[in-house]
């Protein structure tokens, strides 16, 4: 049972709060003389849960302060005030008065104020009631009690609110964590011991790298927020389980060298238009795959002017829609550069509509064994052949995501601030910039410092 009432030989001796109520009383309302204060309230009823049905709290002025009535069934009313022997009979039910706080209240906001005390003290109580903290043993709660239960919950009720990538990434990672620490582990069990004991087994025997173990323990952190947000468990050990430190390798990308080689190899492509469009969403405009295969030719203003000067300032609108979101849930704007411009203008179909994609896949077909698509499109084929390519003529191994780095390095390069890139890149800080392209920054542009601390040589004298 939650809060203390049970120990109350008197209602108007509790505090929700732990104490006797103190409020900070507001100022006394003065009538002018020869008139009485009113002698109703304009609070209006509240209904009160409990297990024997609902009691209205309604409120009554006597002795010159407030009172709180509570009405309904005579189990209803002992359930609330656990010492309560007696109660008033009136119509059809039974009623209760009682002082709201140790101290007379006056004022009509105060008395409200501590109603609203009263009624989540009995919230909770209820709620311990409903998990089974006041049930017989006979009765069990619903509520998920171990890991596999809580994992089962999940995918039953809030796997429709994350992402295709997200839906399909979590039952990968969950499987390893049920394996090593059980499907039947009590959530009130688990430690931050076991927890890094099943980490270091994972890790040692899927042999992943650091980077890849922090993603799977955030998922199994994610499964155990769940049931701290809904009070299925009291103490959030999983927060004294740290990320394993890692030790990011420098960044890989392509020089517009490497870059125009890659465009040689996709121009020589089986999928010359699919190949090209990859590239440029990707080198010249930094985009995610899964943002790369949602982008339509909407999302492309090519022949936006500038106000201000009247140039052409073409830009791609990156924006969220129905089935479709970006890595941080936010649109961002990206300039399109002028190498871009006459490429996308080239392979912009003539019955293009607004609403097609730029990326088009061949054949619309589920991935091998009829899982769902976690992409709506993914060129892995076309990337594949094209960096082969492009390897063959000198260019350096990259991944698919690489594109993105060798987007922001060009930028940086170019002279364009790490809070430019950043933007353009959808970060909302520059943390990242400065992590991995600090070797790109003009550091070198800077005023240079003194760090021996001599003093300037003096001039003749």
């Amino acid at each position: 049972m939650s809060g203390n009432a049970s120990s109350l030989a008197h209602p108007e001796s509790f505090s929700p709060d732990g104490a006797h109520l103190r409020l900070a009383q507001s100022a006394p309302i003065i009538f002018p003389q020869g008139t009485q204060m009113p002698r109703h309230t304009t609070m209006p009823p509240r209904i009160q849960k409990t297990p024997h049905g609902d009691v209205s709290l309604t409120s009554k002025w006597a002795h010159e302060q407030y009172y709180l009535c509570a009405s309904g069934s005579l189990e209803a009313l002992k359930w609330m005030f656990s010492k309560l022997e007696q109660a008033e009979r009136h119509t059809a039910c039974f009623r209760h008065s009682f002082k709201p706080a140790p101290t007379p209240i006056t004022v009509e906001r105060d008395l409200r104020r501590v109603c609203a005390k009263w009624q989540d003290h009995w919230d909770g109580r209820l709620a311990d009631h409903i998990d089974g903290a006041e049930q017989t043993p006979v009765e069990q709660s619903s509520d998920p009690r171990t890991l596999g239960e809580l994992y089962d919950h999940h995918q039953a009720h809030f796997v429709g609110q994350v992402s295709l990538q997200t839906k399909y990434k979590y039952p990968l990672h969950m499987r390893d964590w049920l394996k090593e620490l059980g499907r039947d582990a009590l959530l009130a069990d688990l430690t931050a011991e076991t927890i890094l004991a099943a980490r270091a087994k994972i890790q040692r025997q899927r042999k992943v790298s650091d980077s890849t173990m922090n993603g799977r323990v955030r998922t199994l952190k994610k499964m155990l927020n769940l049931a701290r947000r809904k009070k299925w468990v009291q103490h959030a050990c999983w927060e004294d389980v740290p990320d394993l430190r890692e030790i990011h390798p420098p960044v890989q990308y392509w020089t517009p060298d490497h870059a125009a080689k890659a465009f040689a190899a996709a121009a020589a492509d089986t999928e010359p238009a699919t190949a090209t469009m990859m590239l440029v969403l990707g080198l010249f405009l930094g985009l995610r795959k899964n943002e790369a295969v949602n982008v339509r030719w909407c999302d492309l203003d090519l022949d936006r002017v500038n106000p201000r000067t009247g140039e052409t300032s073409p830009i791609c609108r990156l924006q969220q829609r129905p089935g479709f979101t970006t890595k941080t849930y936010e649109n961002r704007i990206i300039p399109v550069s002028n190498e871009a411009l006459p490429l996308l203008r080239a392979h912009r179909p003539a019955d293009a509509k607004p609403e097609d994609y730029v990326l088009e896949a061949q054949r619309d077909a589920p991935k091998r064994g009829g899982t769902k698509r976690v992409y709506r499109y993914d060129p892995v084929k076309v990337w594949i052949r094209v960096r082969n390519a492009a390897m063959a003529a000198g260019a350096p191994y990259i991944e698919f995501k690489e594109m993105r780095h060798s987007f922001a390095c060009a930028c940086l390069q170019a002279g364009h601030s790490a809070e430019e890139v950043a933007r353009w890149l959808g970060h909302s800080t520059t943390q990242m910039v400065h992590e991995h392209y600090a070797h790109l920054l003009n550091y070198e542009e800077r005023p240079r410092f003194n760090f021996l601390g001599q003093p300037p040589a003096k001039g003749p004298a």
